[in-house]
């Protein structure tokens, strides 16, 4: 399975696109549960930055696709940012450019 990674950030095949908007026409509570069990995918690490960044890169493509479209984010290191404040794991501050 191909995987979603900062380092290959694959665009979304067409149908994981299919997939993805399907899955948003799910009532919200649906869409909520599916959410979690894509977080969930993050329990069990430690929480500090390499450890989720390491672990964000075996985040399938299809859970990272559907992350993307729910927290409505544009780019990888957008919803990795997202995750770790999901799971309260600190990022350094990122400078302004």
């Amino acid at each position: 399975m191909d995987h979603f990674t900062p380092t290959n950030p694959k665009a979304p095949t067409r149908i994981e696109k299919m997939r993805t908007q399907a899955q948003m026409l799910q009532p919200l509570l649906e869409r909520q549960r599916s959410a979690w069990e894509i977080l969930n995918f993050f329990a069990w690490t430690q929480k500090h930055e390499l450890a989720f960044w390491e672990r964000f890169g075996d985040l399938p493509r299809e859970g990272a696709s559907f992350l993307q479209s729910f927290y409505q984010t544009r780019t990888a290191w957008e919803l990795f940012e997202r995750i770790c404040f999901f799971w309260n794991v600190r990022l350094p501050a990122r400078r302004s450019s």
